[in-house]
Order: structure tokens, then C-alpha cells, then sequence
């Protein structure tokens, strides 16, 4: 199956959402983007629409994280 980026982001709502109140945004961000990324199992990172990020497990998109906005979808 072909997918666009595009599509699947705006197709599959966010339901994960991390919040900060910290000063050191951008220690934030990795630390964050590393949590989400332990909570799926995934063989491939599609980084062609950075900072928006599509993980994929035998070809098929799983999950989406924008590191900016530190929003995501996982499949459940």
C-alpha cells in the first residue's frame, strides 16, 4: 500500500500531545520524541515532511510525530 504523508497525518487525528513548561525547549523535544518512539514498535522513520516524522512497520504507516508541535498519532 502507497501512502502520501500528507494524507495519513491529516487523516489520522493527533492522540498524543506532550506539554511543556520548561525553559530547555529543545532538551524537551528529544526527550519527548524518544518516549514516543519507545511506545511503538516500528522498522523504518519516513523523515521526508521534517519535523513531522512517519513510522513505519513493514511498509505500512503506524504512527506520526511533528517534534515541533510535540503532537503525534499512533495506530491502537
Amino acid at each position: 500500500m502507497s501512502y502520501t504523508v500528507e494524507d495519513f497525518v491529516s487523516l489520522n487525528e493527533r492522540n498524543v500531545v506532550y506539554e511543556t513548561q520548561r525553559d530547555d525547549k529543545h532538551l524537551v523535544l528529544q526527550i519527548y520524541l524518544t518516549n514516543f518512539e519507545h511506545n511503538i514498535q516500528y522498522d523504518t522513520r519516513n523523515e521526508s515532511a521534517a519535523p513531522v516524522y512517519v513510522y513505519e512497520r513493514a511498509g505500512e504507516p503506524i504512527a506520526w510525530y511533528n517534534s515541533d508541535d510535540m503532537i503525534g498519532y499512533i495506530k491502537v
